[in-house]
Formats: structure tokens, C-alpha cells, sequence
């Protein structure tokens, strides 16, 4: 039991006593080292709990994530015929099957355009599937070596030049300016063309 003194008159009394003996003093003693939760004037302390929701759902969001990718990169692969199989739309035993491959030849235009008389300049503009292929003088000839797909292909032989008054001899409302065959392809191709060009502005051509 330890001594204190007494905080009136400043003799030594015991910690324990309730009031000085020799003043009369009444107080309460000092309990040194002891905390408010250990004289019990905090009450009872709750237990302190940690909230792990947020570290949860970030764990369940980060899982989900992986799960989509890995679906992503392996759910269906290249094959188109793996999606077919996994969508669940598509009834059982249905195939959608690629789109086929279409077939190129190797086709040679042969193309001889008749030497004009001694007054004209008639040359000859080459046209294939619209586009513009040589333009051909007269008096010469020319192949064209080509890779073509499979199907059905315009080539279009127009007068080329001008008349003197600087005209176009080649117009579009004039038919006889130009003149449009078909060449269909489903094999490899040799084909001739002879153009011959009049002094009436008219073109025509051949098969040879």
C-alpha cells in the first residue's frame, strides 16, 4: 500500500483512504497509470471492425474481367465454324459457310487496228470494265497480257483524237463512235480484236 500526501494539509496519508485522518478531507485518491476505460468512465469499448466490402468487390470486378477476356481470346476462335457451334441463336446443324473464292485466268487481248487513209488520224481508245487499258494507233497492233476473274468483262474500243475543228471525235450520244463487246471468263483466254474506223466517223470491230 503506498503513502501520498494529503492535497489540504500535506501529511502522509494512505492511498487507500477514503479521507485525510488528520484534516478530515475527504477525496478521492489519484490512481496514477490508470486510464478512463480502466475506471470504467468510457463504458465498454465496441469492437473495432474492418470493412472489407470494398477490397470484395474490387476482387469480384478483377475476376469478372479476366473471365471476359479469356472468353474473348478462346470463346470462338478463328474458325467460323466455332461460332457457328457456340452461339446459341443459330439452330443445331446449321453452317454458314465461307464465301468462295473467286477464280482469276490468264487472258491475252489481242487487239490490230487498220492503218487509216492518208488524210485521217483515226487512233483508238482501249477501255476494260470501264477503265481506260492503251490507246492503240492505227496501223499497229498490241497484246495485252491480263489476270482476270472469273465472270463476265466489258471492253470498250472508242474513236480517239479530234476532228479538225477540235471536236472529240468520240461522243457519248453517238453510237457509232464506239463500240462495247463482252468477254466472259472461265478459263484461261486468248482472244483478237480487229478495228477498223471509216472517214464517216464510224468505228467498228471484230472478232478475229
Amino acid at each position: 500500500m503506498a503513502l501520498i500526501s494529503c492535497p489540504k494539509c500535506g501529511k502522509q496519508i494512505s492511498s487507500s483512504a477514503a479521507a485525510c485522518p488528520h484534516c478530515g478531507s475527504g477525496f478521492v485518491p489519484e490512481q496514477p497509470n490508470v486510464t478512463a476505460f480502466e475506471r470504467g468512465g468510457w463504458g465498454e469499448q465496441p469492437p473495432i471492425r474492418a470493412n472489407y466490402m470494398p477490397v470484395i468487390i474490387g476482387v469480384i470486378v478483377a475476376v469478372l474481367a479476366v473471365l471476359a477476356i479469356i472468353f474473348l481470346l478462346n470463346g470462338t476462335g478463328d474458325n467460323p465454324q466455332n461460332a457457328v457451334n457456340n452461339c446459341a441463336s443459330v439452330p443445331s446443324g446449321v453452317y454458314v459457310p465461307d464465301s468462295p473464292e473467286i477464280a482469276n485466268y490468264n487472258v491475252t487481248i489481242s487487239v490490230k487496228c487498220e492503218k487509216n487513209s492518208f488524210m485521217n488520224k483515226y487512233d483508238a481508245d482501249i477501255l476494260l470494265d470501264d477503265k481506260k487499258l492503251d490507246t492503240l494507233m492505227h496501223g499497229t497492233s498490241k497484246d495485252y497480257s491480263l489476270t482476270l476473274s472469273e465472270g463476265s468483262h466489258t471492253i470498250e474500243f472508242r474513236m480517239s483524237g479530234k476532228h479538225w475543228h477540235g471536236a472529240d471525235l468520240y461522243q457519248k450520244d453517238k453510237p457509232e463512235t464506239f463500240q462495247v463487246m463482252t468477254l466472259n471468263v472461265n478459263e484461261d483466254t486468248e482472244v483478237a480484236y480487229y478495228i477498223e474506223m471509216a472517214l464517216n466517223d464510224k468505228i467498228k470491230v471484230s472478232l478475229q
